[in-house]
């Protein structure tokens, strides 16, 4: 019987053959097997960067960091393909990160200067260039160079009849994000938020954890029915009434449900080349609500993103068991919705652990899980599922599932008057943005 070990060592072995295509095969087969296994992504990751498949290796390259964010070669491989994407300034802060946790690689001490050196000749030409150009000839000061913004939107759709207009159905078929794109735009939603935080604060676990999450979302202490936490339209709700290692869960837990709406809402500004605005928020959060295995596929993604990062035993799937009562366990058709929604869960929340991993370093992994021992929450275990997966869709596919919902979206609104439940929408997002 073949296994993850036969078709690793096959692929291997093509690879230090050169033969790209059979390693390829092979390897793509032992992912298929278990799409956990580190090796398998670090191999099929060179593979891409020798081809110079480099999108495709961005995407892969992810993944080998979500699952070790410490392994000195993964930020090594994610150096060399950010350098295939041109974006040198973040090449320079990965090749960092592989210095800092192995400081006598060779290769990586090399990498590191030659970057240096580029970013260095880079700043001096632009430096020389103005210089030369200026009228009065006055001394240039030199400066860092800056990231190069990968998207200047120059609309803004503030309409629901704008975002919904039957024409955006052909464009959602023309147009679509690339990954050097789509990881732009997650790059820089996080550092617009790590500029704000100091990450050697002294504070209380809880206090950090709660500072980060309101700035993504506003914040509400309430009793809720049925539930311990809730997110909706840029509130999170949540009872603080539990332990604070349960506190933290929560709001990471909705934290993840409003990074996933955010994911859809700078997708569609990329495509309508829109500024963000409530008409597009609006959308983004009815499309992940409209279809109960969307909402399905959503609490799968918030779950995976809160068992990340909270200790092993807390583990549960609790809110995603909820949804999952409304599906006929014994219809075909609903158990493949079921598997459709929990395969693109997980990739978006593989996107959403990326994110987030800028922030929950090392030393507050470590903060949370003394805080799990200090609440005394030992071996309690958790809701389950038979559900879970490590399946995902490749970059390529999940802009193919995205554009697909977003027509999927727009013509249900139009053939099920879903316009007023838009605007009453596009209202609330209206009020809290104001707050």
């Amino acid at each position: 019987m073949e296994t993850v070990e036969f078709y690793y060592s096959q692929a291997k072995n093509f690879y230090n053959n050169k033969d790209y295509t059979h390693a390829l095969e092979s390897i793509q087969k032992a992912i298929t097997i278990d799409n956990r296994n580190f090796n398998c992504w670090f191999l099929i990751t060179e593979i891409y960067l020798d081809l110079n498949r480099i999108e495709e290796a961005s995407s892969c390259v992810i993944t080998l960091i979500n699952l070790d964010v410490n392994n000195s070669h993964a930020w090594y491989l994610r150096t060399r393909v950010l350098i295939g994407l041109k974006r040198y300034d973040e090449a320079l802060i990965s090749s960092n990160k592989s210095l800092e946790l192995n400081n006598t690689n060779y290769k990586y001490q090399k990498l590191n200067n030659n970057i240096k050196e580029f970013l260095d000749f880079r700043t001096n030409k632009n430096s020389t260039t103005v210089n030369n150009s200026s009228v009065n000839n006055k001394t240039t000061e030199k400066k860092t160079p800056q990231k190069e913004k990968i998207f200047n939107p120059i609309n803004k759709y503030e309409s629901i009849f704008k975002v919904i207009s039957s024409s955006n159905i052909q464009l959602f078929k023309d147009k679509k994000l690339n990954s050097e794109i789509y990881y732009n735009l997650l790059d820089n939603v996080m550092e617009d938020v790590l500029k704000k935080i100091d990450k050697n604060s002294k504070a209380h676990i809880y206090n950090k954890i709660t500072q980060f999450v309101s700035y993504f979302a506003e914040i509400q202490y309430e009793s809720i029915d049925n539930a311990d936490g809730l997110y909706s339209c840029n509130v999170i709700k949540i009872d603080r009434s539990g332990k604070i290692t349960k506190t933290i869960a929560i709001l990471i837990h909705e934290l993840a449900h409003h990074l996933l709406s955010e994911i859809f809402e700078l997708y569609l500004m990329y495509l309508f080349n829109s500024k963000k605005t409530d008409a597009i928020e609006a959308f983004a959060w009815y499309v992940l609500n409209f279809k109960e295995e969307y909402l399905l596929m959503n609490e799968y993604c918030a779950h995976t993103v809160e068992n990340y990062f909270m200790p092993f035993q807390y583990n549960n799937y609790e809110s995603f068991n909820r949804v999952l009562k409304k599906f006929n366990l014994s219809n075909s058709e609903d158990i493949e919705k079921i598997n459709f929604a929990t395969k693109l869960g997980n990739t978006f929340a593989q996107d959403i652990i990326y994110m987030l991993n800028k922030y929950f370093d090392d030393n507050l992994k470590k903060e949370i899980k003394k805080q799990f021992i200090l609440d005394g929450c030992v071996l309690k275990i958790f809701e389950g599922t038979k559900f879970k997966t490590n399946d995902f869709f490749n970059d390529e596919m999940k802009f193919d599932k995205i554009n697909a919902i977003l027509i999927e979206s727009i013509i249900y609104i139009r053939t099920h008057f879903g316009f007023l439940e838009l605007v009453n929408y596009k209202r609330i997002f209206r009020k809290v943005n104001k707050r």
